[in-house]
């Protein structure tokens, strides 16, 4: 990634995926993320429904597990 678009993602990521810290794929994304200078935010689990948004007003980008799915392995 950072051979070919090495100033493209610059600023905060927030990374929603309930894999963090237990799956290489995401892991993996992060690392890279760090290893170029950025910063990430890493939460397992989508903010709740009444949680302020304005706090990600500054966020650079978002990366979402498509596959996203709550203790039951029930998706969101």
């Amino acid at each position: 990634m950072t051979a070919i678009v090495p100033h493209l993602f610059k600023g905060i990521a927030v990374v929603i995926d309930n894999g963090i810290g237990t799956e290489d794929a995401i892991d993996k994304i992060l690392a890279n993320i760090k290893a170029v200078g950025g910063h990430a935010i890493g939460l397992t689990e989508r903010p709740a429904e009444d949680y302020d948004l304005e706090h990600f007003s500054r966020v650079s980008f978002f990366i979402m597990d498509w596959n996203l799915a709550d203790d039951a392995n029930g998706p969101l």
